[in-house]
């Protein structure tokens, strides 16, 4: 989060910073991405 939408901001407070962060949750959101596993063997069993 601190690399994408909180870098660079000034908040005078607390609801200021809590707002941006639930605001920044949303754009997440909005658009997921679904990661495929790759299956791979360690051979450790």
């Amino acid at each position: 989060m601190a690399r994408t939408f909180l870098r660079h901001i000034r908040v005078k407070s607390t609801d200021e910073l809590k707002e941006r962060i639930l605001k920044g949750i949303a754009e997440f959101n909005a658009s997921p991405v679904v990661f495929r596993w790759n299956k791979f063997d360690l051979g450790v069993a």
